[in-house]
């Protein structure tokens, strides 16, 4: 079997996504209650009125947080059930990155002592961790009770952690733990796909865009820092940002500088395009407009293919993103943060 009956269920399940015009609707709500109302007219009514059969009078964001989660985890389900067996561990190489997503989000919250509510609110129900285990993921104390659960798991994910835990402790600084975690998700994904059909080299390169997109955000976390090895902090693999330029732009110290530096050195010209547009003060929003890009590139192929792998994980991309704008309007809501600086989180698909 082949991807002819998934790709067209998954034509019916994209036709349900939000539009432009939905946003629109959604960011001029003034309260987190009228967004609530909103989203009634949406396919997360359901999923919300069951969250609040359970949650009661919790806060609304809470309710609708829930809400978001279900809908994203049925359209994981959902996928999974209609995926050719032969087709599975590609699958398993593209959500693994939500794994160590949430993985990442987690250290990050231990790391800093954020309660364990707060933390499990931020994940994102997409890879092979199940809701049951990123809630006793975000129970744990610390970094090395993260390493200890994964461990008695048999998660993968348990050594890079274990190892870099040292590093960590010495440096207080958990991007050595990230890093160990990225470079075991990519390479693990090179390594496991590869041929020359049309399928592999569509998850090939969706890997390898992930990787400049994650050398890139290292670049920026460590824009004004001082760094003696920045061969360390390079991953391999990708294809817009040769490590000699990595090296050469890690010790720039300010935003700006950086900025023109990828400009100039990115090979991608839409890529330099879009570094171009950034202004300074909101290079925050550079990683999302880059992997707007990324996902641009796996639509082509969906096009290109209309039967093959692309269509479904272009699918998954944008229920993700859905839900993270849905996300930023909640916060919005609930924060009373202006329109037009939400309109700046929000990616349109």
């Amino acid at each position: 079997m082949g991807f002819e009956y998934l790709n067209a269920r998954v034509r019916g399940w994209r036709s349900r996504l939000l539009k432009k015009a939905d946003y629109d609707l959604l960011l001029a709500v003034p309260t987190i209650a009228d967004l609530s109302d909103k989203l009634r007219s949406t396919p997360y009514a359901a999923h919300i009125d069951a969250a609040r059969s359970v949650l009661g009078k919790q806060p609304e964001a809470d309710i609708i947080e829930k809400g978001l989660k279900t809908g994203l985890q049925k359209s994981i389900e959902n996928l999974w059930k209609n995926i050719p067996p032969k087709s599975e561990g590609y699958f398993t190489a593209v959500l693994s990155y939500w794994d160590v997503y949430n993985l990442k989000t987690l250290l990050r919250g231990a790391d800093k002592g954020v309660q364990p509510e707060e933390i499990f609110n931020l994940l994102l129900p997409g890879g092979a961790l199940d809701e049951g285990a990123l809630m006793e993921l975000s129970q744990a104390r610390d970094s090395r009770s993260i390493a200890e659960f994964l461990e008695t798991w048999g998660s993968p994910y348990a050594g890079p952690i274990r190892d870099n835990l040292e590093q960590y402790m010495k440096d207080k600084d958990l991007m050595s733990v990230e890093l160990a975690l990225d470079r075991f998700l990519y390479n693990h994904g090179l390594n496991a796909i590869v041929g020359k059909g049309a399928d592999v080299l569509v998850i090939r390169a969706l890997i390898r865009d992930r990787i400049d997109l994650t050398n890139i955000a290292t670049l920026m976390k460590l824009s004004g820092e001082r760094v003696l090895a920045a061969d360390l902090y390079f991953i391999k693999g990708g294809l817009r940002l040769s490590e000699e330029a990595f090296k050469t732009l890690v010790n720039v110290k300010k935003m700006a500088g950086l900025l023109k530096g990828l400009a100039e050195n990115l090979s991608d010209f839409k890529w330099r395009e879009t570094v171009s547009s950034i202004d300074p003060e909101e290079g925050h929003l550079l990683p999302g407009r880059l992997e707007g890009l990324a996902m641009n590139n796996l639509w082509r192929a969906a096009v290109t293919e209309p039967l093959g792998i692309a269509l479904p994980v272009y699918f998954v991309h944008e229920k993700i993103r859905e839900m993270r704008n849905l996300r930023a309007i909640a916060f919005g809501a609930a924060y009373r943060v202006p329109e037009y600086e939400m309109r700046k989180h929000v990616i349109y698909v």
